[in-house]
């Protein structure tokens, strides 16, 4: 480890200390050094973006800047993870000042404030930190492959609110055994569906479909029931990623053989189900 000053700076270094306030103040030293596995992982922080990386590494080929990590006093990685693991690889010096005391709540704002943290960043934030009900969250997500959206919609968690995503963001996300056990239930039973539709010819990308699927059952559609037409029929989806196509697909399948009669319009009763509609517009899931 050794100072980042070299010889050959020395003159501009000269010219730029004419320019500063006579009352500024050294606070810090900046560091480069080669020992790039004495740096720990901070736990929580989020995982590499290999494309970012790339794109890091591209332009530290054509020059690296003297632009310093952020590491604390047990020298893990506050900020610049991503170059770090650029350097080690490229045989690059890693260029770091110490900042004591930070810790992984000031290395999400840190990433917050240049390269968002998604939703999934901050659930596996909180899981890694051992927070049961996110580390719950997060095992459906891996379990079933899905996205964090597809487990918030099958169980009930509206993250378009403002108090919900506060919840979510701050640690405070209560997502209970019982809660994990009816997401698992109502992904399975879209996931059956989804497998006899693609296993009879080509049908749209499944998460969309899981997510069609399970938006449909919150709104009343027995699953079930749709399985075992989905059996029986000979079915042509389009291929699309748009959710409003995909649930002009279901629909109408699911209703055939209903009829607008069933109780109320004519006042009998019927033993025909009544035909199914979304009470509110797919885009909000």
């Amino acid at each position: 480890m050794r100072n980042l000053i070299r010889r050959e700076d020395l003159d501009a270094l000269k010219a730029a200390e004419k320019l500063h306030k006579s009352d500024d103040k050294i606070i810090g030293f900046i560091y480069e050094s080669y020992e790039y596995d004495k740096f720990k992982k901070l736990l929580g922080n989020r995982d590499i973006d290999e494309g970012n990386k790339n794109k890091l590494r591209e332009s530290m080929r054509i020059k690296q800047l003297p632009i310093p990590g952020v590491v604390n006093e047990g020298l893990e990685v506050i900020d610049a993870q991503t170059r770090l693991s650029v350097c080690e690889e490229d045989k690059m010096p890693f260029i770091y000042i110490c900042a004591p005391g930070m810790n992984i709540d000031d290395c999400i704002l840190a990433n917050t404030n240049s390269k968002n943290w998604s939703v999934k960043n901050r659930l596996k934030t909180y899981a890694d930190r051992g927070n049961e009900n996110y580390k719950r969250f997060i095992d459906i997500m891996e379990d079933f492959n899905v996205s964090e959206q597809i487990v918030m919609l099958a169980t009930g968690i509206y993250f378009n609110e403002k108090e919900e995503r506060h919840k979510v963001f701050n640690g405070e996300l209560i997502f209970t055994e019982e809660k994990e056990k009816l997401g698992r239930k109502a992904i399975e039973e879209a996931e059956k569906c989804y497998e006899v539709i693609n296993a009879k010819g080509k049908a749209p990308k499944r998460q969309y479909m899981i997510r069609a699927f399970i938006a449909c059952a919150r709104e009343g559609m027995d699953l079930n029931r749709m399985l075992k037409a989905c059996e029986k029929a000979s079915l042509e989806f389009i291929d699309t990623t748009s959710q409003v196509e995909i649930y002009k697909q279901i629909i109408p399948f699911y209703n055939k053989g209903r009829h607008k009669s069933y109780m109320g319009i004519t006042g009998k009763k019927s033993n025909v189900k009544p035909i199914f509609k979304l009470s509110e517009a797919p885009e909000i899931y």
